[in-house]
């Protein structure tokens, strides 16, 4: 079930800062198929762990599994 990530918001160009914590953007991939558009993102933080985000509109909101 995809959920809505919460007080996320962009810090510069390739990073994206969710909850108070920075992660920099490691891989992206975009998915379009008939017109509908969505960006998969892998973030990492300075820690080392990641997570991986989807966009469908691109980088208004943010969901994840």
């Amino acid at each position: 079930m995809m959920t809505l990530v919460k007080d996320a918001k962009w810090d510069t160009d390739d990073i994206l800062e969710i909850e108070g914590v920075l992660w920099k953007i490691v891989k992206t991939f975009n998915f379009d198929h008939e017109g509908h558009e969505c960006d998969i993102i892998t973030l990492m933080n300075f820690s080392g762990d990641t997570r991986e985000v989807y966009t469908y509109d691109e980088g208004t909101t943010f969901l994840e599994e």
